[in-house]
């Protein structure tokens, strides 16, 4: 019969995956048992739902993408402040000028930016960028030393942090969507179980030799997944073992 593939365990994506596999194996018997159909056509739904889901949570769930953002942004704005003040100590009178000036203009702006709050950075960012881009004696001075390369790191890392910054919602709407996520997997993992439990049936009381071959599919593609499983249950003891040492 078919074997047990522990769909709790299975990590979030291998839920989606592992249901699209199980509907296709079980697609060409459904053509021609109208019942079977009906029960592929509850997983194709709640498989649907459950991949809505997962986008709508993937929209909200971008903290970590915003982190990743500040972090380019200020290793963009240390390594170009650190530089210029390098630059003034150059025995060459335009490299040690241009240096001053991109120094000073840091200490208008706020020599520690990269260490405050995200909006007050981001405000301070923008004053930057445009003070570097349209006054001519920045520009030049960015030329001089050579330092395009950190100013387009921050202007990218800016441009990427404003742009997550912007798509991210509230802590209500990213609960609701974990909560809708744990909701659809769950129905998603009870049609799954439903249209096993009818197939192993008809199997069982109809002798439906033909989900035999079914059967066969269906448990190469658990294996497959329970192997999934216990490796990482494997590294998990491995890594636990290894901080105990």
């Amino acid at each position: 019969m078919i074997n047990g593939y522990y769909f709790k365990k299975m990590h979030i994506n291998e839920k989606g995956t592992f249901a699209a596999e199980v509907a296709d194996a079980t697609a060409p018997f459904a053509a021609t048992m109208p019942a079977l159909a009906a029960y592929k056509k509850t997983v194709d739904d709640r498989l649907a739902i459950y991949r809505k889901s997962l986008e709508k949570l993937s929209m909200v769930d971008l903290s970590s993408l915003i982190e990743s953002d500040d972090d380019h942004r200020d290793n963009g704005l240390t390594n170009l402040r650190d530089y210029a003040q390098l630059c003034t100590e150059r025995k060459n009178a335009a490299w040690a000028q241009a240096g001053q000036l991109i120094v000073n203009t840091y200490r208008k702006i706020g020599w520690d930016m990269d260490r405050m709050a995200y909006a007050d950075e981001t405000t301070r960012v923008d004053t930057l960028l445009s003070m570097l881009k349209n006054e001519p004696e920045l520009r030049q001075a960015v030329e001089t030393i050579q330092a395009q390369e950190w100013v387009t790191e921050i202007e990218e890392a800016q441009a990427s942090f404003k742009q997550h910054s912007t798509a991210r919602v509230d802590k209500t709407a990213a609960q609701e969507a974990k909560s809708n996520t744990v909701q659809a997997a769950k129905e998603l993992g009870e049609a799954i179980a439903k249209e096993f439990r009818f197939i192993e049936s008809e199997i069982e009381f109809y002798n439906k030799a033909e989900l035999k071959d079914l059967v066969f599919k269906l448990n190469t593609i658990i294996a497959k997944y329970v192997t999934l499983q216990k490796q990482r249950a494997t590294r998990s003891e491995n890594d636990q073992n290894a901080t105990t040492k």
